[in-house]
């Protein structure tokens, strides 16, 4: 962009869901792309056009998508920082270790946005280990719960979770090993 000489960008994704249709428009910005789990299926990306980050060029239009939820249907949003986290071997947990640790807690029925978030933050813990990570690990979980009756109960869950390493500290060991 004009003035932005240092090169810095931004990544975000942004939906709005319309609590009583469970119409959902969404934007991604180069962002990692949300999983999705239909009602009784697995979890699966979300299917979408990404568009540029925010701040590489002036005057881009973005392109809003839309998706229906259905009742029970449950969106993991996630940063970079999930799938890079590194374990002592310099392994990246992954996208394909991610879909298989949500998917597990499919076979367990697991539909509660807090567990979720708890069980895969114990699956990365689990995976890194004791090695300082080089980026936030930040995931929240959207549960459209789809039947119109406000009176009754809350329309939708969110849970987010977010845990802190110091970048600083991982970058200057991850340099030391490497050069």
């Amino acid at each position: 962009c004009e003035n932005n000489d240092q090169g810095f960008f931004v990544t975000m994704f942004a939906a709005i869901t319309d609590i009583t249709t469970g119409q959902t428009a969404f934007v991604n910005c180069g962002h990692n792309p949300p999983l999705l789990k239909k009602n009784n299926g697995k979890y699966e990306y979300l299917k979408m056009d990404s568009n540029l980050m925010i701040g590489v060029k002036d005057d881009f239009e973005y392109n809003i998508q839309e998706t229906v939820l259905d009742k029970g249907d449950i969106l993991f949003f996630y940063t970079d920082g999930v799938s890079e986290a590194l374990n002592e071997k310099d392994e990246l947990y992954g996208e394909q270790r991610l879909i298989d640790a949500l998917n597990l807690q499919e076979n367990l029925d697991e539909t509660n946005p807090k567990t979720i978030v708890e069980n895969i933050g114990e699956n990365i813990k689990a995976f890194v280990n004791e090695t300082e990570q080089s980026d936030d690990i930040t995931m929240l979980v959207f549960k459209y719960n789809g039947d119109n009756n406000f009176e009754d109960k809350i329309v939708t869950e969110v849970v987010k979770l977010k845990i802190f390493y110091p970048a600083e500290t991982y970058h200057q060991k991850y340099f030391e090993r490497h050069v």
